[in-house]
């Protein structure tokens, strides 16, 4: 069923929460949906986000970044679920994703702008990285507050 398809066989969780992974097993599944970078990038010759389109605040960062770009991937069920992109995830994260006022210190930026194999988005999986003006966007948010 693909990358979605979820191990109901290793979850804890009694009733509820098996239930709710064989739907959402069964709904990306039947939906074709992927993790594949075909999924994601655009047709020949396409700007991959609309830089013109992007603001610096959390609502254009996620229309015209995540949901194109990372959505798919970073949500529950999904391969990259350790991750989820919604503001309440990222600047709650143990993991520092968001630094409000300080970019260069917020692991979202860091693993954006890295160049080794745990760059994101992956380059092992065949996605190109983001382009720098729609980085330098996202970092103005934070350094704005991330508001």
């Amino acid at each position: 069923m693909g990358p979605f398809k979820l191990q109901i066989f290793n979850l804890k969780a009694r009733g509820t929460v098996r239930r709710l992974a064989l739907s959402l097993t069964l709904v990306y599944g039947l939906a074709g949906m992927s993790c594949s970078p075909e999924f994601y990038e655009p047709e020949q010759g396409e700007e991959s986000i609309r830089v013109d389109l992007l603001e610096p605040n959390f609502p254009s960062i996620y229309k015209y970044v995540f949901v194109p770009k990372c959505i798919k991937c970073h949500v529950a069920g999904a391969k990259g679920k350790n991750v989820l992109l919604d503001k309440d995830s990222l600047l709650e994260s143990p993991l520092e994703l968001i630094i409000p006022g300080n970019a260069d210190e917020s692991g979202l930026i860091l693993s954006l702008e890295r160049t080794d194999r745990k760059r994101m988005p992956p380059a092992k999986d065949g996605y190109r990285p983001l382009q720098p003006e729609v980085i330098e966007v996202i970092r103005e948010w934070i350094d704005k507050g991330a508001l």
